[in-house]
């Protein structure tokens, strides 16, 4: 039998030790999986190729369905930072290839504590 409603499309991103600032935010927070709702040109996120609409479902190797806000922000200023996210797919999108974790280059350091939504 076809499957009309397509897989879910997961990556894992990983973010080095000498990565600061992840630069992008989020729409709430644990426990639940969580949209990206915005990434900033120049950061990490931009060249972990992470989008507007893709949504983070681990962290880690822990599901954000078990996890509190407060673990989540743990584990987010943790390096290095394992993310696993579905990806968005626009109507008509077409397949890229993904950079790998390797390629992902850190640009921010921001030893700032950040808003609970901002990674």
């Amino acid at each position: 039998e076809r499957r009309h409603a397509p897989e879910p499309r997961l990556r894992e991103v990983r973010a080095g030790e000498d990565a600061g600032k992840l630069g992008f935010r989020l729409a709430g927070g644990p426990p639940g999986h969580i949209p990206i709702t915005a990434v900033h040109p120049g950061t990490w996120a931009e060249s972990a190729a992470l989008e507007v609409g893709d949504t983070v479902v681990r962290v880690n190797g822990e599901d954000l369905q078990g996890l509190t806000q407060a673990e989540f922000m743990q584990h987010l200023a943790r390096r290095p930072l394992s993310l696993w996210v579905e990806q968005a797919s626009p109507p008509g999108a077409v397949d890229a290839p993904n950079p790998s974790p390797d390629e992902a280059k850190p640009s921010i350091i921001n030893d700032s504590k950040a808003e609970a939504s901002e990674a």
